[in-house]
């Protein structure tokens, strides 16, 4: 596995979008065709196959190509350093105005190269193939929470490969509520079911154990039977994977949604132009554990009824889940990002962000409830209200992100900002810096302070120190340094519920100072 970190090659990894996959148990195969309907025909011939560009990707790989004088079609083959030729599966050939293209996916790490070779009057005609150079294939960072305990590689192996008894399903604007798939949905055997969004609903029960891959095609408009105007993936546990095939697959009007869920993997999709009145572009929402969102992008949605939805909803909210990794986005000028838990989750609820992209992005990059975040190598790039934001006693780790004309880069529910103080998260009370403003109190000694705190909660027997241990940690830190700044801090960790209370503790400062008779 390589570690990738943001510096001069930040656009070659942080825009990856590729995706994976040889062939397995196909549910639909007819010839694509075309791109979209009515697209023009390549007008330059040539006698033989020319290609015109190729290269290895993250576990996957792509060829374009030049028309054949007299070609109805184009067969195209992989294979690794040293193995033999595998054909693909005829939807991951595609014409374009201008070109033909390949995608093979599903690769490990390695060495490749693919061949393509024209079929004319019905037949394959190898003296006029073409071969590519050698493709280099590198591994998708499965790192982070979404990888611990357990996978979030849905349809697919470790190591890239699908896994052997995988059900593939073709997905194109053309037939998304057509596509057939046979699913074992009732325990009682396999069955056809039609349509997209109910291909995923019999996974429902789980009484279907074959892991599924769903491979989406191009622009997909709204599909039929979606439940409050998004895909669904609820109470599935097999496993399953949605990916986009090349570079120009979006989700264009509608969102995707997770609930109750295990072992789910979303990767190279586009989201755009969702409608912020049925939610997110992609949401997780209660119940799931072990989620993977990468290297996808999210861009504008519709405006909403609310102020803060000029730009659409929120772009990859997470609510109620654990073990989850999102990696690897780039999220282009959204309002709002990365909503992290509402106000029922649990200290125990995992969170990984790492790699993304926040490009001119507004907040919440991500804004973190309870939850236990960690966010590293991140990019953000001109963020108009702040990054990171962290409330209602969340954890969150963050290291080697890169903030560049961010307005807030960090800001934390009873701390303030990274910014000494110039203001509070959503307006909440602060903390130690917030209880030291305007006191005799050098920085010197409130960072003195906060690395006392530091290696006393390491120095703690217990594998898990509570928030009240660290706040009475600080509270008597306060009292040595300044009485104010105590009673300023004591007022919010100690909650008092009256004038009676706050007087009592008050007492027990003054008391605390008195002398001692000789």
């Amino acid at each position: 596995m390589k570690s990738k970190k943001i510096g001069a090659g930040l656009l070659a990894f942080l825009m990856a979008a590729t995706t994976a996959a040889a062939s397995a148990q196909t549910a639909f195969a007819a010839d694509l065709g075309t791109v979209t309907d009515n697209v023009p025909a390549i007008t330059a011939a040539s006698a033989s196959v020319s290609v015109l560009t190729a290269s290895g990707d993250l576990e996957a790989a792509y060829a374009e190509w030049g028309a054949v004088s007299g070609a109805t079609g184009y067969n195209v083959y992989i294979k690794s350093a040293g193995g033999s030729y595998t054909q693909l599966d005829t939807m991951l050939v595609r014409q374009y105005p201008d070109r033909f293209r390949a995608d093979a996916v599903g690769l490990k790490a390695g060495s490749y190269t693919m061949k393509i070779v024209p079929v004319i009057s019905g037949k394959e005609d190898a003296s006029k193939a073409a071969e590519t150079s050698e493709l280099n294939v590198e591994a998708h960072d499965r790192s982070g929470f979404g990888f611990v305990n357990g996978t979030s590689s849905g349809a697919y192996n470790e190591d890239g490969t699908l896994k052997a008894d995988a059900i593939v399903v073709y997905v194109t604007d053309a037939n998304k509520d057509t596509v057939t798939a046979s699913i074992d949905s009732t325990g009682k055997g396999a069955a056809d079911v039609t349509g997209v969004q109910n291909i995923i609903t019999a996974y429902k029960k789980n009484k279907e154990k074959r892991p599924l891959c769903l491979r989406f095609i191009g622009n997909i408009t709204d599909p039929a039977d979606m439940p409050k105007g998004d895909l669904m993936i609820d109470t599935a546990k097999a496993g399953i994977t949605v990916e986009g095939i090349g570079t120009d697959t979006v989700f264009n009007g509608f969102g995707l949604v997770m609930k109750n869920c295990s072992n789910v993997e979303v990767r190279n999709i586009g989201f755009m132009n969702c409608d912020s009145s049925e939610g997110n572009d992609c949401g997780l929402q209660q119940g799931n554990d072990h989620i993977w969102v990468h290297n996808c992008d999210f861009f504008y949605g519709h405006a909403g009824s609310d102020a803060d939805q000029v730009k659409g909803d929120g772009a990859l909210d997470t609510k109620t889940s654990t073990y989850v990794t999102h990696s690897y986005n780039h999220f282009w000028d959204n309002g709002k990002c990365n909503l992290q838990g509402m106000k029922s989750e649990k200290e125990t609820n995992y969170v990984t962000y790492h790699h993304n992209w926040y490009d001119h992005s507004d907040s919440r990059h991500p804004r973190i409830r309870t939850c236990s975040v960690h966010s590293y190598n991140n990019y953000f790039d001109g963020n108009a209200k702040y990054g990171i934001g962290v409330t209602m006693g969340a954890s969150a780790f963050a290291e080697n992100n890169y903030f560049r004309n961010c307005k807030n880069p960090m800001m934390s529910s009873g701390q303030g900002t990274d910014a000494l103080g110039e203001g509070t998260f959503s307006g909440e009370t602060g903390g130690i810096i917030k209880a030291c403003e305007k006191r005799p109190v050098p920085l010197e000694e409130i960072e003195k302070l906060v690395r006392r705190v530091e290696i006393n909660v390491c120095q703690q027997p217990e594998e898990e120190v509570t928030t009240e241990q660290i706040g009475r940690m600080v509270m008597d830190g306060l009292k040595e340094l300044d009485e104010v700044a105590y009673i300023r801090f004591a007022s919010v960790y100690r909650q008092f519920k009256d004038v009676q209370s706050f007087m009592e503790e008050l007492q027990l400062l003054l008391d605390s100072q008195k002398k001692p008779e000789a």
